[in-house]
């Protein structure tokens, strides 16, 4: 999976914006829309694109979709998996994840002291 802007999460935001599929994830500040972030591999459009829209916000990763893609949770859950192995970050790890408004990945128990920051 290709990264892009890996370095927005160095800062453990409490605001991002991202855009994800099985070939890339690509993070941009909260300043641009989905459809506006660019990468290679992944795009997000009002007509559908090949990716999932997220927002980091609120100490949660929450990601929706456009039905045509067809996302299903199954698929987002494995999607989600490969971004927490391909960005090794313990910020994104520590966080719950939402689709579609529903939990789909619950964060480990935090060891005492770590606090993902």
């Amino acid at each position: 999976m290709q990264i892009n802007a890996p370095a927005l999460l160095s800062t453990n935001p409490t605001w991002l914006k991202f855009i994800v599929n099985e070939q890339a994830i690509a993070f941009s500040s909260p300043s641009l829309q989905h459809r506006e972030i660019s990468a290679p591999n992944v795009s997000y459009r009002d007509d559908g694109g090949n990716a999932l829209a997220g927002i980091i916000t609120n100490g949660r990763v929450e990601i929706r979709g456009h039905s045509v893609l067809g996302f299903s949770p199954e698929r987002v859950k494995r999607l989600w998996q490969q971004v927490l192995t391909a960005c090794g970050s313990d910020y994104l790890r520590f966080l719950p994840m939402h689709y579609q408004g529903d939990l789909l990945y619950t964060p480990p128990p935090r060891a005492r002291g770590q606090d993902g920051r």
